[in-house]
């Protein structure tokens, strides 16, 4: 008897483990539409599918198997929204509303759970933020310049709230491709390369989209970190003469990842001229890098802010070949180098900027 149950005891340990090295997700809808429901991941940087089913099938069933969990995505016929989908190797039962699967119901997967307790409060920050920005517009419409600048401050401070409750998650849940997901999608503006190595070095899901997507983000940090020798490039200026890094040595350059397009250029603007005409017969230069798409815009923009010195673009827009070089995803965005091409400064505050340059040129 004790052999007979010793042996349904490994038969049931050893099903158990076969389960999990699968994924098995049953599909029940509110109100069955018709079409096709797509499995997808991210492939070359955009949504791929890779199962599909016909809706017209009795059963709606998606089976294979992971590595690790990984973020795939549902999506329903041609529909733009989707539902993010922390896919694990386990039973998964979802339950959609056709007309907004993206919030769809899962149970089933530990990983997904994680991802939703994660969102449940980042939608709260979401929502004040929202308040405040519509306020924020009554007050412009208003001119109601008390009333802006009260709101800029609350803006700022539930900003900084969310970004400290991401680095908080992230750093409860060291191992989970979630926080991979956060620092991609809302920390990557703020880490630089010590604080994406730290975060990765403890991740052991090697394997997924997203972990591959940053350690190409890390390998560009890397390249540009304070100490490093400044990646030269070429690039046309507005009269369509080839300007490099090079042709600066011997001053100190300013770097300038800007476009006419964004308000907070235009609003550090002014500062930089301040910074140009106070510096600049000591050594001091400033190359501007457009990250415009439109030539007449950019232009207009150099004219009408003052902004006196070269400026260079491919007219790329984000895509500009500089901004990749350098890892430009946000901007402003500006780079201070040495008379010897040295970085000696990376993602300055314009504070950060005019202390550095009084300690250079004020000895």
């Amino acid at each position: 008897m004790r052999k007979y149950i010793l042996a349904l005891l490994i038969t049931a340990i050893l099903f158990s483990c076969q389960q999990k090295t699968s994924y098995k997700i049953e599909i029940k809808f509110s109100d069955k539409p018709t079409g096709m429901l797509y499995l997808m991941k991210e492939i070359d940087k955009k949504p791929t599918a890779v199962d599909s089913i016909d809706l017209s099938n009795e059963s709606i069933v998606f089976k294979g198997k992971v590595e690790t969990p990984e973020l795939f995505y549902l999506k329903l016929n041609d529909q733009k929204n989707m539902l993010r989908l922390f896919l694990e190797n386990s039973k998964i039962d979802i339950f959609i509303n056709p007309d907004s699967i993206d919030k769809a119901e899962v149970t089933g997967s530990v990983t997904h759970d994680l991802y939703r307790q994660f969102a449940s409060e980042a939608n709260k920050f979401d929502a004040k933020q929202r308040t405040l920005y519509n306020d924020y517009q009554m007050m412009i419409t208003a001119n109601d310049e008390a009333g802006v600048r009260l709101l800029e401050v609350q803006m700022e401070d539930i900003y900084n709230q969310q970004q400290a409750y991401f680095k908080s998650f992230v750093d409860s849940n060291p191992e989970s491709v979630v926080s991979l997901y956060i620092v991609k999608w809302h920390l990557i503006y703020e880490l630089d390369y010590q604080g994406l190595n730290d975060i990765l070095v403890k991740n052991p899901i090697t394997t997924t989209t997203i972990y591959k997507t940053l350690k190409d983000r890390l390998a560009i940090l890397e390249r540009v970190q304070v100490g490093k020798q400044a990646i030269d490039f070429l690039m046309e200026d507005s009269e369509g003469k080839l300007i490099t890094l090079n042709d600066f040595r011997g001053k100190y350059l300013l770097v300038d990842f800007w476009a006419s397009w964004c308000p907070p250029c235009r609003i550090a603007n002014p500062n930089l001229v301040e910074t140009y005409k106070k510096y600049n017969e000591l050594g001091f230069e400033i190359l501007g890098v457009s990250m415009d798409n439109d030539r007449e815009q950019r232009l207009e923009a150099i004219e009408a802010d003052n902004l006196t010195w070269k400026h260079v673009s491919d007219l790329k827009g984000w895509q500009n070949a500089a901004g990749q070089l350098y890892g430009v995803n946000s901007i402003p965005h500006i780079i201070l180098v040495d008379k010897e091409g040295i970085i000696i400064g990376n993602r300055l505050s314009h504070e950060e900027l005019e202390t550095k340059l009084d300690e250079i040129f004020n000895q």
